[in-house]
């Protein structure tokens, strides 16, 4: 799956806002969750913070 301009934009942003790192990954699901139209725990499912 490539990563989409949105999930980027708002992962930017948190990690610009000096957030922890669920918190980005979190602005990041609900990004993916509102375009791809799934819910946010499968769209929290997908992403990861870390190797």
């Amino acid at each position: 799956m490539a990563p989409e301009a949105y999930i980027l934009h708002d992962a930017l942003t948190g990690y610009l806002n000096d957030e922890s790192a669920e918190q980005i990954r979190s602005r990041a699901a609900l990004a993916y969750s509102k375009y791809q139209k799934c819910s946010i725990k499968a769209a929290r499912n997908l992403l990861v913070t870390s190797w």
